[in-house]
Order: C-alpha cells, then structure tokens, then sequence
C-alpha cells in the first residue's frame, strides 16, 4: 500500500487576531560589553550602534535587566501551512498458523510541512538578528531599544510563518489473537 497526501492548515482566529500577551522572559543582550571586559569587536559596536545603543555608551554598555518586555499579538499577515505526507509499507496476515491470527503491519513515513506557523522566544528573535549582524534581518525590526540608554525595552514575540519540519520514519504493528475455544475446547470463547 503506498499513500501520497498534500494538506493545508490555515491560521485559526487567535494566530490572526490575538490581543497582545505580555511576558517578561530572561534574556542576554549580545551588545553587553561591561567595563575591563571589551568583549565586542569595533565590527559588532557598529552594529549594535546601528541598532539603537548610543555611540557614547559603548565600548562600556552593559544590560541593566536580566529581563525584557516581550509582547506577541496575531498576525494577520500570516499564510496558510502547507505539508506533504508520503507512506508506504505492508500488511502480513498469514493463514496458515495453527493457532490464532497474526497482524503485522510495517509503514515506512516521510512528512514535510513548510511555512509552519510557530512561536518563537525573545532571545532566539535577538539572537537571530545580531548573529547576522546585518540590517537586513527582519528580526531587527522586533526589537526596541531606549533612545537615551540603548537598553532593550520589548521584543515583539508573534508568530509567523518561519519554519519547516521534516521527519521520516517508519511504524511496525505486530498483533497475535486466539480464542480461548482454540486451546481448551470447554473454554468460553
């Protein structure tokens, strides 16, 4: 037996229209370079001036909170999931054994889903904009910095169509029956 399927999930009415939640998870600021440390290369001060941090705190900028403001609303402008699933396996029910029935059933699997809807933490955003260390990176515009202290005030936490799973593998059944009849001719059943 072989099955091909194509599916698709659109977002439900909370991914696309949630009111804001508010968090306030651990983070660690990759522009944090506190006194006698000079852990930052001039390359990531200019980025992290880019980002917001002011030229004059740095090369001494360090974090005041071990934690941020983080806020995920819905989002409208989210598409649809879309997957492929692919199976194919076996099915053995032999005859002839003396005694009761034998079921195997061995599949192997392969699913692929592409722009899952998913959350994401506020320092996995963070960490996805200053790794790059380029303006592009659309993560950079979900964090907000203070103007005057270049701290991280909020991280805007909500979801999107940012990734693919894949998996494969393969489902074995085995299932053997008998009647008690079958042994013991006065048995129930």
């Amino acid at each position: 037996r072989s099955i091909f399927n194509s599916a698709v999930r659109a977002p439900n009415v909370l991914e696309l229209f949630q009111n804001g939640d508010q968090g306030f998870p651990g983070y660690t600021d990759p522009c944090n370079d506190p006194p006698g440390t000079a852990t930052l290369s001039s390359a990531q001060q200019s980025f992290c001036i880019s980002q917001g941090v002011p030229g004059g705190v740095l090369p001494t900028f360090a974090q005041s909170n071990s934690q941020v403001q983080a806020f995920a609303f819905g989002n409208r402008d989210l598409r649809q999931e879309e997957a492929e699933t692919f199976t194919y396996g076996f099915v053995f029910q032999p005859d002839f054994l003396p005694l009761g029935d034998l079921d195997v059933s061995v599949d192997y699997y392969e699913i692929e889903i592409v722009d899952a809807i998913v959350p994401r933490g506020a320092q996995t955003i963070i960490n996805s904009c200053y790794g790059q260390a380029v303006g592009t990176n659309p993560d950079c515009a979900r964090i907000v910095r203070d103007p005057t202290t270049g701290q991280i005030t909020s991280v805007n936490t909500s979801l999107g169509n940012l990734a693919t799973f894949e998996t494969a593998g393969i489902d074995v059944q085995v299932e053997y029956g008998f009647d008690l009849n079958e042994l013991f001719a006065s048995a129930p059943g």
